[in-house]
């Protein structure tokens, strides 16, 4: 009898998919081999309740997920870096300092990042993203400070400009506005979409709900606006028109991050990696990933939301446990991306809006059961659960 042929499994990031198919793993240990899981940091945080640690609502401990801890739990080990590229074979990853480790099978789960971020002048040296979490710790410092020059009276006259349309956006507009009214300060808002509507992802209804709300909390709404520049006190946009702002905020999109860029895979137009309905490259190579990062080629439609990361998670822990024992005889598991989702928003003064099968309500009922979601999300992941 011929024996089992040990393998390694690289992980790279700690995304929605990843954490799943480490927890099932930790109830359930691979066999075949080891997983090594490899990202910038031990710690990974729950993305819908980013909006919230803005305003203030949480602390960081309250949507932060140890990734550290799950990777042991699940028999692996944890190594803090960056990857630079993976090998067109899928046999080899090159880290950022250069290391090249050697696999058998490899997985990524990290992410994407703003689009126009490399070529959008002054986007890099001006403006403050939502992700990874210490870019919304410095975000929320720089309110801070520009609250702290409001209340001191200064001559300098700060301004927030939030450039995207879409839910991450929306809900940042909101955290931001409510951090400044706690305070006591009427701090200038505003949300640039190049898009004719607001939250062009989903029904006219939500958009025209999110947009009335905005406007009601004095939050001045740009639309068909599109944002060319930024600067130190302002975003230039498309038409001509400046629009004030020492707070630059970019929520404009998802854009491939080096990672997948610089790897010798297949990639859709937009250069994010190519994955079969398995989650698997399309090249055939022991190649798999989830999450922003890839593009899935059976369904073209499926939008970079963490709500479909989440649900891809179970699919890729079962292919990744078949190819690691080489027990693919009952054939890969199918992802099939939900037509629709619930989709609930904060608007940061105790209520939300929720939208369900085109459906749109707001209230207070709503904002509980984002909470309720949110924190049961992240339970899950925490030691003891």
């Amino acid at each position: 009898m011929t024996a089992q042929r040990h393998r390694r499994l690289i992980l790279l990031g700690g995304g929605h998919a990843h954490i799943e198919v480490l927890r099932l793993a930790a109830r359930r240990r691979f066999t075949g081999g080891e997983i090594l899981v490899i990202s910038p940091s031990a710690h990974s945080h729950y993305t819908g309740m980013i909006p919230g640690f803005v305003r203030g609502a949480y602390t960081e401990s309250a949507l932060t997920i140890d990734v550290d801890w799950l990777t042991r739990a699940a028999g692996g080990a944890f190594q803090e870096g960056c990857a630079a590229a993976v090998a067109a074979d899928g046999r080899s990853v090159t880290l950022e300092n250069g290391d090249v480790l050697e696999c058998d099978l490899v997985s990524a789960d990290v992410g994407s990042e703003p689009s126009g971020l490399r070529d959008v002048p002054g986007l890099a040296a001006h403006a403050f993203t939502a992700r990874p979490l210490a870019r919304s710790r410095a975000l929320a410092g720089a309110i801070d400070q520009a609250i702290a020059r409001a209340q001191r009276r200064d001559t300098a006259a700060d301004a927030v400009a939030i450039v995207g349309g879409g839910g991450g956006a929306v809900e940042i507009a909101f955290a931001i506005r409510a951090r400044a009214d706690a305070a006591g300060v009427s701090l200038p808002v505003t949300l640039v979409e190049a898009k004719p509507d607001l939250l062009p992802e989903f029904e006219s209804a939500m958009g025209r709900t999110a947009g009335r709300v905005l406007r009601n909390r004095s939050v001045d709404v740009l639309t068909s606006a599109k944002a060319t520049s930024v600067t130190a006190t302002e975003v230039l946009l498309a038409d001509g028109r400046l629009v004030p702002s020492t707070v630059s905020v970019w929520l404009g999109g998802a854009a491939p991050v080096a990672l997948t860029r610089n790897s010798g895979l297949p990639k859709d137009a937009l250069h994010f990696w190519a994955v079969d309905s398995t989650l698997r490259s399309i090249s055939g190579a022991p190649v798999w990933g989830a999450g922003d990062c890839v593009a899935l080629r059976d369904f073209p439609w499926v939008p970079k939301a963490g709500v479909y990361a989440v649900r891809e998670g179970p699919v890729l822990a079962a292919n990744l446990r078949a190819a690691m024992t080489g027990n693919n005889h009952g054939g890969a598991v199918t992802y099939q991306p939900q037509s629709s989702y619930l989709s609930i928003l904060d608007t940061a003064d105790g209520r939300a809006i929720m939208r369900w099968k085109g459906h749109v309500f707001r209230g207070r009922a709503a904002l509980w059961l984002k909470s309720f979601i949110d924190s049961r999300f992240v339970d899950r992941y925490r030691q003891g659960s």
